[in-house]
């Protein structure tokens, strides 16, 4: 399976984990979704086929050095000038739904690599999901007290105002935390065309 297509599946899994009641709500309710994504990468200086040992030119030209495992695939689909890509992406969703339709707690995974033959790669992403009921409001501060499922409670500072005007005594608020990291090897960039001096 593909790096790719692991992180898709994964993405299936964490949005079945809402489904239960949710196409049941008629009362509009806030949800809100944060999603980060950080980029690095570097460049392929050398290949030791031997060793399965990748020199690499990060950021500020450090150089710096990685050995490939055995479960790295094609390792010799790496060459010099390649490109080294790790993602992280990290999303938080925050939903509200009416008192009696709780959504369930869980949480899934996926893993995936490269098929034989591609480029190397590989990735890995999970989702946790939680649910705790709305105990009490304080609309004046922008606070509210929830209840997780274990029976603690826990008071937060609401920041949308508005948000908190669609929130009722008995909601309850389901967050879903979805993270995932892909390292990929791309093949460097085309060179620019030759400019003829004449």
């Amino acid at each position: 399976m593909r790096p790719t297509a692991a992180l898709a599946a994964l993405m299936t899994l964490a949005a079945l984990l809402t489904t239960t009641a949710y196409a049941q709500q008629t009362v509009e309710k806030p949800v809100k979704t944060i999603t980060g994504i950080v980029k690095h990468s570097a460049i392929v200086a050398s290949v030791n086929s031997e060793t399965r040992e990748i020199e690499l030119i990060g950021a500020g030209m450090r150089h710096f050095s990685i050995t490939a495992g055995p479960e790295v695939r094609n390792f010799d689909q790496i060459k010099p000038r390649d490109r080294l890509v790790v993602a992280y992406t990290e999303r938080l969703t925050i939903q509200v739904t009416p008192a009696g339709e709780a959504m369930p707690e869980g949480a899934v995974a996926a893993v995936g690599r490269a098929e034989e033959g591609e480029k190397p790669g590989a990735g890995m992403a999970e989702a946790v999901q939680a649910t705790f009921t709305v105990e009490s409001i304080d609309r004046e501060n922008s606070r509210a007290t929830l209840i997780d499922s274990d029976g603690i409670p826990r008071t937060i500072d609401v920041q949308d105002a508005e948000a908190l005007k669609l929130v009722q005594v008995g909601d309850h608020v389901t967050t879903r935390l979805t993270k995932a990291v892909s390292v990929s090897i791309e093949p460097p960039p085309p060179s620019p065309p030759a400019i003829d001096p004449s």
